[in-house]
Order: structure tokens, then sequence, then C-alpha cells
């Protein structure tokens, strides 16, 4: 009351409405013939729970389903509840509770996620049991993406590897690391998948200041602060008719090597979506199965030019270039450990997901091919 407003400010509060994703709608209308004047906002209440299922096919994990419920999730605010679970090879259960406050207080939340990992070949069988712990605070009127601050406590309860060393197989929570994580995304995309103007922008940073590791014959104790830095840029940066140029820039640093932290710490390159099996995971084309592990630094600059063939169907050219160094930020542009890659790709929107198909070629693997369909999750 008494204050002024522009268009400017109304489409903000629109925004913000839009955003907390509890309404269908969002209209405004001014009312009055002479100032002052009132402006009222129609909202249409959306549903306050959600449910999903989905199918995912390609030739990294073969088939995968995951569903997911929430509970209170697009309500306005007070408690909520999510559970996630993701049924394949790499079995994922997620629950998470929270309580949004009325006001422009953070989301508190908690969450617990297991995490089923093996790896089955010829001189090797290992499987894991890894859970995670997360208490966060959230931003809860960010629009364009998410700000989640918190502390995390990680365990590996059950491990078991055969290899041609030996055997080893324990119950313990022996395994553990103590730390503290920022999650920042901006997203502004007009399309998740396939993107005509916008940017994403995301960085994940984690402090790690106690650990622990039950190693294969005896227990490491031996543990300094640890830091593990990811940085990733995408913006649909120009788009000429048919053609839209998407350039990627992906950062990572971790002082952190895998005598002490788990794998899930680790920095990893390889598949086409960030993020999939690790928590810092750069997709790379020139890698589309499995991954590959990094420490130190590590920059990937990427470019894909995207063609809309019609209106459903679009042909991908892929490319990047990957550059790492254990020591030094310097030492990526000497060129001595690096991998370059190209390939190109047709898409198809579909009412399942997005189908892809695609061949690459890389310095260090050559020619390979990949498919996938569904969306990802």
């Amino acid at each position: 009351k008494g204050g002024r407003y522009g268009r400017q400010e109304i489409e903000a509060i629109l925004s913000y409405l839009y955003g907390t994703k509890a309404f269908e709608s969002v209209t405004y209308r001014i009312s009055g013939s002479e100032a002052p004047y009132a402006v009222i906002f129609d909202c249409q209440k959306g549903q306050t729970n959600e449910f999903g299922v989905g199918v995912h096919l390609d030739n990294d994990e073969i088939v995968y389903a995951s569903a997911f419920l929430g509970l209170g999730t697009r309500k306005l605010s007070g408690p909520r509840l999510l559970s996630e679970i993701k049924i394949g090879n790499y079995p994922v259960l997620n629950v998470e509770g929270s309580y949004k406050p009325k006001n422009a207080l953070p989301i508190v939340g908690i969450g617990l996620m297991n995490k089923y990992m093996q790896e089955n070949g010829a001189s090797l069988s290992y499987h894991e049991l890894y859970s995670r712990l997360n208490l966060f605070l959230e931003d809860a009127r960010l629009v364009y993406g998410r700000t989640r601050l918190g502390l995390s406590a990680d365990f590996t309860p059950f491990n078991s590897m055969i290899a041609d060393e030996g055997h080893y197989k324990s119950w313990n929570l022996k395994s553990n690391w103590l730390s503290a994580f920022a999650d920042i995304r901006l997203d502004t995309f007009n399309d998740g998948y396939f993107p005509t103007r916008g940017f994403r922008l995301d960085l994940n940073a984690r402090y790690m200041f106690r650990g622990y590791r039950k190693g294969w014959s005896e227990e490491d104790s031996g543990f300094l602060p640890k830091y593990f830095i990811g940085l990733s840029s995408l913006s649909a940066a120009l788009t000429a008719g048919r053609f839209t140029f998407l350039p990627l820039v992906y950062f990572g640093y971790t002082s952190a090597t895998m005598s002490i932290v788990h794998p899930t710490h680790m920095m990893s390159v390889g598949g086409l979506v960030a993020g999939r099996y690790v928590d810092y995971q750069i997709p790379f084309i020139g890698i589309t199965r499995g991954m590959r592990n990094h420490y130190g630094y590590l920059l990937s600059p990427q470019l894909n030019i995207q063609f809309r063939l019609n209106h459903n169907s679009y042909l991908t050219a892929r490319s990047g270039l990957l550059l790492d160094s254990p020591s030094s930020f310097a030492g990526v542009f000497s060129m001595e450990s690096n991998d370059y890659a190209f390939g190109l790709e047709f898409d198809r929107k579909t009412v399942a997901g997005p189908l892809r198909v695609g061949f690459s070629w890389s310095e260090r693997n050559h020619f390979g091919g990949y498919f996938s369909f569904g969306y990802d999750f």
C-alpha cells in the first residue's frame, strides 16, 4: 500500500508467484478509475502433491526406472516430504523432509540418500552401500534456480571386494567423512534439453574437515582438510535461424586422492549427464560410457551447435577439449595431458523424453557410438 509499481516490479512479483510452484496460473489486473489504483493478482491454486514415474534406456546403464512422490512440495508454506527411488545398475533411494516458512526465511531440511554401487569385471568384483545425511538451508524465494548450504555426513556401511590380491568384506561405520557444502544453480533456459535462449550456471563447493577410510588391508587415519569445487557455465549464446550455438565451460578442482576419500568425492569425466554417478562428474563426448577419475585441476571447454530440422527433431554437432593437471592450474595449459573429441548426434523430442543417437571420436578412445531414450534422472 502506498508504493509505486511499474511493469518491471509487477513482472518480478509474477515470477516469484510462479516460482513457488503453488499456482497453476497467475494474472494481474488494475482496478480503479483514478489514482490510487489497486493492483490485484489472481492466482489459481494448483496441486499440492507430486507423483511421477519414468524409464530410461542408454548404452551405459542399459535400462533403469525411477519414481518420485512429493507430499506438500507445491504448498506456499509448511512441511514437505520428497522421496525418490531409482532401480538399475546403481540403485538409489533418496528421502528428504523440509519445512518452508511463511515469511522470507530459508527452507530448513534434512535428507538421507542411500546408493548401491557395484563393478563387476574380469579381475575385480566390487559392491558397496554408500549413505549420505544432509542438513541444509535453501533459499525459498529464488525463481530461476536454487541455493542450498549445509552439512553432510557420509558413510560406507558395507564393502565387498574380490580381486586377484584377495578378498575383503565388512559391515562397519569406520569409513566416514564430515563436510560443509554449497550448491548454487541459476537457470534461465527456455527448454531443459533443447534451449534457444538463456543460460545455466552451477557452482558446487565442499570443504571436508574430517575423514576416515578403512582400506584394503589397513585403516588410513591420516587426513588433512580436503577441498572440492566445481563450476560449469552453459549458455545459448547465439541463435541464427535454425542454428543455436551452445558454448560450455567446466572447471573442477579437488585436493583429495582416492586413498583417503570416497570415489564419490573425486572429480570424474565421462557420460552425457553432469553429476549422474558422482558429485563432480563432468560430461564429455569423448567418454560416452563409464567415467575416468581425476584429481588436481581440470578444465573442459566445449561447444555444441544445434540445428533444428523440424519442430521435434535436431541435429547436434558436439566438440570438447579436456585439460588437466595434478599440481597447478597453469599446468592445464601445458598440453602434456589432454584429450579432444568430436561427435554428431540426432535428437528427437517424444512424450517419453528425448531420443538421442550419436557417434563420437576422441584422441584417446577413437570411435564410439551411443544412444539414449527418456528423461535424465
